[in-house]
């Protein structure tokens, strides 16, 4: 099966890795990246640049970092995803630098089926997303 993941991230760097990550592990899937909560809502709806569903098919699976420096945070992504019934069934992975215990609950508790960290290197990172690739799997 080919896995396509949305990456909502606001940092270019934080992107690069994470591209690094799934070509480490020779990931054969789609790879599709917003940078904001509003752009990541016109993806879901196939909206503006995003209404070609051949380059921007739905994803599987859609990761989120759980820091945007942005006034809408990942939360109120996973609220607007909450309320429409057509994405109830996506796989949401938070990845994170770190969050507390409580804000993890948070998530899980809104939907988030799991929260991973960033880790400190490429090799830490790359464990995270060969979770999130192993989540594809279960689809």
């Amino acid at each position: 099966m080919i896995c396509t993941i949305l990456h909502l991230e606001d940092d270019d760097d934080d992107s690069f890795f994470f591209e690094r990550a799934l070509s480490r592990l020779q990931s054969e899937g789609r790879y599709r990246r917003v940078s904001s909560v509003d752009e990541a809502i016109h993806y879901f709806t196939g909206t503006g640049s995003f209404s070609d569903r051949t380059l921007n098919p739905l994803p599987d699976v859609l990761v989120a970092d759980s820091n945007l420096g942005s006034l809408k945070t990942t939360g109120h992504l996973m609220s607007w995803l909450n309320d429409r019934e057509e994405f109830r069934s996506l796989i949401r992975v938070m990845l994170t630098g770190g969050v507390s215990a409580t804000e993890a609950d948070k998530q899980l508790h809104e939907g988030v089926a799991c929260v991973l960290p960033k880790g400190a290197n490429l090799e830490e990172l790359t464990r995270s997303v060969a979770q999130v690739l192993r989540l594809c799997e279960l689809r």
